[in-house]
């Protein structure tokens, strides 16, 4: 089963027990504010976020965020201390809630899909968007005219839901999606003893007008699905602002062999770098290098 139908923001949780609003840990104290959770009503929450100079997390940037708290050495320096436990903090509210994205779903009233990553329309939402049942009232044209988002007919999301949302969702990184789908299995194996079907993916039914609506990726332990059927004024919206700063903040590369490399060229202390290139520099420029990098290690 690959394609599924919701109402009513069920997906969000199971139970209207886990939609309490909670206050999240999305950042360790080392990192600042990278992530701002804004809870509410997507409509009113989009205008705040914006405002406050951050940007909607994609579903590409949440699956990154979910397998790096994952990593061994994530919080690392905290280990030992009185902040320990702030580590598992980040790692549960990141696994264990859902959240939606800036990603969106197309629907036009042919049954026809397209899935846009960082939607512009969902940007421009607002309290006085033009919305039915939950969704945004949109034009033909603008789904003609929105042409560097891939399509697909609900068939081909049935029968291969990865290869079509969650690829597109993914931004075409066929790594990140493969790593994500290993990192989502075993979470459900260690939190839940669960090894069954996850990472569906949730439409709309088809409406004889064009909508819209955001892509809302579930809390783990619903199997983290892909719900683009959650309603735009909903009161258990979770968008998450994300600083500019945080945009390819987790590099990626397509082998684990240069993911070592990088993890090890970032553990260089400065005096370590400028002891290494010494030799190439001229006489008394140590100071200046060691100047020009000191911004970087802040």
């Amino acid at each position: 089963m690959g394609i599924l139908y919701s109402s009513n923001d069920l997906n969000k949780s199971t139970f209207s027990f886990f939609n309490t609003k909670m206050v999240l840990s999305l950042n360790l104290e080392c990192e600042g504010e990278l992530y701002r959770e804004f809870y509410g009503r997507i409509i009113d929450q989009i205008p705040l976020l914006l405002a406050s100079g951050r940007v909607p997390l994609s579903t590409k940037q949440l699956m990154e965020r979910r397998i790096e708290v994952r990593d061994a050495d994530f919080g690392k320096q905290y280990k030992g201390t009185a902040h320990e436990a702030s580590i598992q903090a980040v790692r549960d509210s990141i696994w264990t809630n859902y959240f939606d994205t800036g990603d969106g779903v197309l629907y036009h009233p042919d049954g026809k899909i397209k899935v846009v990553v960082n939607a512009p329309f969902l940007r421009s939402l607002n309290p006085e968007s033009k919305l039915s049942n939950g969704a945004l009232v949109l034009s033909d044209e603008l789904y003609a005219q929105t042409t560097d988002a891939p399509e697909f007919t609900r068939e081909q999301v049935e029968k291969e839901r990865f290869a079509t949302v969650w690829l597109a969702l993914a931004q075409d990184d066929t790594e990140l999606l493969k790593e994500y789908r290993k990192a989502v299995a075993e979470e459900l194996k260690t939190r839940y003893n669960y090894e069954g079907q996850n990472m569906n993916v949730f439409l709309a039914p088809a409406k004889n007008v064009t909508t819209g609506r955001s892509c809302c990726v579930n809390r783990c332990g619903d199997g983290s699905n892909a719900d683009g059927n959650g309603d735009l004024d909903g009161g258990d919206g979770r968008l998450v602002g994300v600083v500019p700063e945080a945009q390819g903040l987790v590099a990626r590369s397509a082998s684990p062999e240069k993911n070592a490399l990088e993890k090890r060229k970032a553990a260089f202390t400065l005096e370590e770098i400028v002891e290494l290139t010494k030799d190439l520099l001229q006489e008394g420029k140590e100071t200046e290098l060691r100047e020009k990098l000191s911004s970087l290690y802040k």
